[in-house]
């Protein structure tokens, strides 16, 4: 949608505040012509804003109150966020020091004033289609070239590995950079006018339907103050995490309901099976092929990194599977544990479940698929346990209860 340069932008922005901001950034020929609203999903707004020299960017706002899951955001510590500025900088950071293709940062605002309260970035646009756009695409050497760079960019990530897991610290990886490798990063790099700050600060250190739910994927961080999570071992954690969603979907779908016990049954007894590890790679934490940009050199970007972290790589890689259908094998990786796999399998399936129900219950536009979503998962899930009628012929799995209230 395109937005007159008279008006506000969705309630976040004046215009001239923006124009400002954008002239501060990237220098005073910077004048904006148009401002359009991009498709994005349920974790942040995403407007792309077209210059008049030709040249294009984009602005992230971490909006809080635009964000389908802010109850659940809420209840997670500050390290725990897969959300807002701060999960995102940290992530840039490390792709970029891994050689990993995302948009520039080129400024994070992180004051959250009166004005504005929301972290805010400015990032490099890059021209060009997700990858939802190749996935079967009828040139086999375009597949091979799109989806095989990205299993490399896969690979390189999954084997940096830490003996922890939790959201990405990666001083080692960023040259100059010590233990204190965020202290540069200001809580205003280069605010807007009119947002209580003043000019003259420094300036610090510098995306679908399907991404309405990746967000629910992408919600399990669970770290500590310094962002490293506890010696628990992390499918333990991703068990604790999953059972509330699990019970979500008991109250308010009826076949989920009637089975509840059995699937928290069969959850349980995977993560039961799984033996302990030492060693965790980095994870985008919610990659779907709606959140891969391609250029036209066919070269993928990495998009909506907030969710990275150091994990078991197969909570990544059961994500995969069915998210990139017949074009997984192109990011097909040997030795995964069979286990864990089974396990995170299932917990994707209960925890999309969940995230399709609450998308439906808190007012998400595209009605007809939050409701889609719920019940595929839930044949899936069903399935999993060899329920009758679970939507092994493509049934739907039982009505959605009315929401109470």
């Amino acid at each position: 949608m395109k937005i007159s340069p008279m008006t506000t932008l969705e309630a976040h922005f004046d215009f001239l505040d923006l124009q400002a901001y954008v002239s501060r950034v990237l220098g005073n020929a910077k004048a904006i012509r148009q401002v359009y609203r991009m498709h994005g999903g349920a974790q942040k707004v995403v407007y792309r804003i077209d210059c008049a020299d030709g040249s294009a960017c984009v602005l992230y706002v971490w909006d809080l109150e635009k964000n389908y899951f802010q109850e659940e955001i809420l209840l997670d510590g500050p390290d725990e966020r897969a959300f807002g500025g701060d999960s995102f900088e940290r992530a840039n950071r490390c792709l970029s020091a891994l050689g990993i293709r995302t948009p520039a940062l080129y400024d994070l605002n992180r004051e959250r004033s009166k004005r504005y309260p929301f972290d805010y970035a400015l990032v490099e646009y890059v021209a060009g289609p997700k990858a939802e756009h190749y996935l079967g695409h009828p040139d086999a050497a375009t597949r091979e070239r799109v989806f095989g760079a990205l299993g490399d960019m896969l690979a390189r990530m999954h084997g940096t590995e830490r003996a922890w897991c939790g959201k990405p610290d990666c001083p080692d990886l960023i040259p100059g950079a010590g233990a204190d490798a965020n202290a540069g990063a200001s809580a205003g790099t280069g605010a807007v006018a009119g947002a209580g700050t003043d000019a003259s600060a420094d300036a610090s250190v510098s995306a679908d339907s399907d991404a309405n739910v990746m967000a629910v994927v992408g919600a399990d961080a669970g770290a500590n103050s310094k962002g490293r999570a506890s010696a628990e071992a992390c499918h333990m954690r991703m068990l604790a995490n999953v059972k509330p969603q699990l019970a979500y979907a008991a109250a308010h779908m009826a076949r989920i309901g009637e089975f509840h016990a059995r699937l928290l049954e069969h959850l349980e007894s995977l993560a039961a099976r799984i033996a302990p590890r030492g060693r965790y790679g980095l994870i985008h934490g919610e990659l779907g092929p709606d959140h891969v940009l391609v250029n036209d050199r066919h070269e993928p970007y990495l998009i909506d990194i907030e969710g990275a972290e150091f994990m078991d790589i197969e909570h990544e890689h059961s994500f995969l599977e069915f998210r990139f259908g017949e074009d997984y094998r192109y990011l097909r990786r040997e030795g995964l544990d069979a286990d864990r796999m089974a396990f995170y399998r299932f917990r994707h399936h209960l925890s999309l479940i969940a995230g399709g129900l609450k998308l439906l219950h808190r007012g998400f536009p595209d009605q007809a698929f939050a409701r889609g979503l719920a019940d595929h998962h839930a044949a899936c899930a069903l399935r999993s346990i060899e329920v009758q009628g679970g939507g092994r012929k493509g049934g739907r799995p039982g009505g959605l209860r009315e929401m109470e209230g």
